[in-house]
């Protein structure tokens, strides 16, 4: 499987390190650090699972406007989704057609059943492009000192095709 996505609006290419500079200024973070490290991971799950942290770029291909990835946590056959745009990029179902794509593609492993994720209850986006995505509601519980809820989806049961 090709490890580059493509959707109808986006191209999703993994996570390199000539991306931490463009990360940093999209996600506002002041600490460098933590997005290198996000890399250096990242490029573990790779080479370890076949999905690991795409990089949106925009329509025009040629600007950085988010991620979109999976973390193999708390088990590599039910991986983790995160995403994050840039604020000027939000409100337009980027992220929607990004967790689309990568859900789409790691559910075509053999080796991985679902996929899960995780907000603060009150980020409304959030749990509005899960959703979107097809996860259902799974609970709500304290994560990371963090009041969540979590969604998940399975992947479909192709064992009761009828003859």
């Amino acid at each position: 499987m090709s490890s580059y996505l493509h959707s109808q609006r986006l191209l999703l290419r993994p996570m390199s390190v000539e991306d931490i500079e463009a990360l940093v200024m999209v996600s506002g973070n002041k600490d460098p650090a933590r997005i290198t490290n996000l890399c250096n991971r990242s490029t573990v799950w790779w080479s370890s699972y076949g999905y690991g942290v795409w990089i949106i770029v925009d329509p025009n291909g040629d600007q950085v406007i988010g991620w979109c990835g999976l973390r193999p946590e708390p088990l590599p056959d039910s991986p983790e989704l995160f995403f994050g745009l840039s604020p000027e990029s939000r409100g337009q179902g980027l992220a929607t057609e990004a967790a689309t794509t990568v859900i789409r593609y790691v559910l075509g492993h053999d080796s991985v059943a679902s996929v899960w994720a995780a907000t603060e209850h009150s980020n409304e986006g959030s749990v509005g492009v899960m959703q979107r995505v097809g996860m259902l509601r799974e609970g709500r519980r304290m994560l990371d000192g963090v009041d969540s809820v979590i969604y998940r989806i399975n992947k479909p049961d192709t064992s009761n095709h009828q003859d």
